[in-house]
C-alpha cells in the first residue's frame, strides 16, 4: 500500500518535472531580483510555493480519497460529484498561480505614459 503511494508521488513528480524546473528557476530569479523588484519577486515566490505544495497535496488527497469515501459509505453519484468538486477547486488554485505570475510581470512598474493631445 505504501509502495503504491510512493509510486504515485514519483509519477506526479516525473509528470510535473518540466514545470517544477521552471518554477525552481523562477524562484532563483525572484530571489536574485528581490532588491530591485520586491513586490514582483514576492508574487513569483508565493506562486512557486503554492505550485510546489499543490502537486503532493492533491496526489496524497486522491490516494486517500477512496478510503475516506468507503468509510463514509457514500453513493457512486456523490462520489463522482465530490471528485468533480475537488478537480474544480484544483483548477482555481492553478488559476490563482497564473494570476500571481501575470501580476508579478506588471508589478513594480513605473507609469511613464505621456499623454499627448
Amino acid at each position: 500500500m505504501r509502495d503504491q503511494l510512493l509510486f504515485d508521488l514519483f509519477v506526479m513528480l516525473v509528470r510535473r518535472l518540466p514545470m517544477l524546473l521552471l518554477f525552481f528557476g523562477a524562484m532563483i530569479w525572484a530571489i536574485v531580483r528581490w532588491k530591485a523588484h520586491p513586490r514582483g519577486s514576492l508574487m513569483v515566490l508565493i506562486a512557486s510555493f503554492i505550485y510546489l505544495l499543490e502537486g503532493p497535496f492533491f496526489t496524497l488527497f486522491f490516494y486517500e480519497f477512496p478510503a475516506m469515501m468507503r468509510i463514509l459509505d457514500l453513493s457512486t453519484k456523490t462520489y463522482r460529484w465530490l471528485y468533480s468538486g475537488v478537480y474544480f477547486f484544483e483548477n482555481f488554485i492553478l488559476a490563482a498561480i497564473i494570476l500571481l505570475i501575470v501580476g508579478a510581470a506588471f508589478a513594480d512598474r513605473s507609469s511613464s505614459v505621456n499623454a499627448t493631445a
